[in-house]
This record gives structure tokens, sequence and C-alpha cells, in this order.
């Protein structure tokens, strides 16, 4: 799926967040929005994924204008992992249960072996579905809504600072997964290493 703004801005209590901003990823392309803290890197993936609707200009996914009428619609082709990396409470296994129990992941067979299988990629161990959600590290909770975004494989993916609670290996093997899937892909990231990998690109303000 393709993403395109145009002049998009968004203004809060007097404060303009971002101006006049202006870009396009085509399916399946990758990129990294690496600006300052507080300049609108978070906004502007919800913005993307409609949470709050732009001031001025228009944003498209795969040429449609999104819009009240068909944001709930998008919403299902897009994984958003937040920099918190929410989860709910209780055990890790009940919380994966939970989220996939949902109905726009009705669909989603057999999601325990995929999720088995990918604990390893990410170097986590199946130990950790034993684990309260609210005892986990942050790059515990990163690396566990990043399964869940390859689990729930929608066409799009939007990370929050993904990688910000991991250690350099850890981050670079994020990287790599990123850089190997099929999504389009827009990353909110203050770390560098996304400028090692020549799978992505790099929005500027």
């Amino acid at each position: 799926m393709e993403i395109r703004l145009e002049d998009v801005g968004y203004t809060i209590d007097g404060q303009e967040i971002i101006r006049n901003l202006s870009f396009s990823l085509k399916s399946g392309q990758k990129a990294v929005i690496a600006w300052p803290s507080g300049t609108g890197k978070t906004t502007l993936l919800k913005l993307i994924f409609g949470f709050t609707i732009p001031t001025t200009g228009k944003i498209f996914i795969d040429n449609q204008l999104l819009n009240h009428s068909n944001v709930k619609h998008f919403r299902k082709q897009m994984s958003y992992a937040n920099q918190v990396a929410d989860l709910p409470k209780g055990t890790v296994q009940n919380s994966m249960d939970e989220i996939l129990s949902f109905p726009a992941n009705a669909h989603i067979k057999d999601y325990k072996s995929t999720i088995n299988n990918l604990l390893s990629e990410v170097r986590l161990s199946s130990e950790i579905f034993g684990k309260n959600t609210e005892e986990l590290s942050g790059g515990e909770r990163q690396r566990l809504t990043f399964i869940l975004c390859q689990v729930l494989n929608r066409p799009i993916w939007l990370l929050d600072e993904i990688t910000s609670g991991l250690d350099t290996d850890n981050k670079s093997n994020i990287v790599r997964m990123v850089a190997e899937a099929s999504q389009t892909v827009l990353i909110s990231s203050h770390d560098t290493i996304w400028r090692e990998n020549n799978a992505f690109t790099f929005i500027n303000l």
C-alpha cells in the first residue's frame, strides 16, 4: 500500500508541530523519520493512523484521501507500534490471545506457532509467555510488539522508536527484519543504526 502526504500541517494550542510536509512512500518502501525530539515524529505517525486529522493538507492511502468515513477501514490495513509498546495487563500469553481475538484479527489462524518461531528470531525465550506484561523490560515489550506486527501481517507498519530499548546487536537484528519485510514501513527513531542499511530512506523536516 502507498502513503502520500500533500502539504500536511498540524497545529495544537497555537503551536505549529508540523508544517507543509509532503512525501510519498510506494508499496513496500521503507522510510525513517529521524527528526530531533519535540518536532512531531510521533504526531506524524498518529496523523497517518487517523488518531487525529491534519490542520492543513491531505493524507492519501493508496490514492484515497484519508477521512472520517474511511479511517476505520484503513486502520485495519496498518499496524501501529507506539513508543510505550502497550500490552494488555496479565501474562504475555493472555495478552497475545486478547489482542489476536479482536474481531479485526479473527482471520488469523494458528498464530501460536508463528509467535513461537518469531520469538527465536527476535532473541526471546518461550518462557516469556508466563511473565506478566507489567514485569517486562522496555526492550522485551518492543520486541513483542514487533512480533504482533508480523503476525497481523498488515500492509503498512508505523513503528515509533521500536529499537530504543535494545542493545546494539538486537537493534541490528530488528533493523534487518524490518528491511526484509514486504510491508510499507514508516519508522520514527533517533537510532542512527537505521542509516547503516540502504533499504531505508530518510524524511527530512
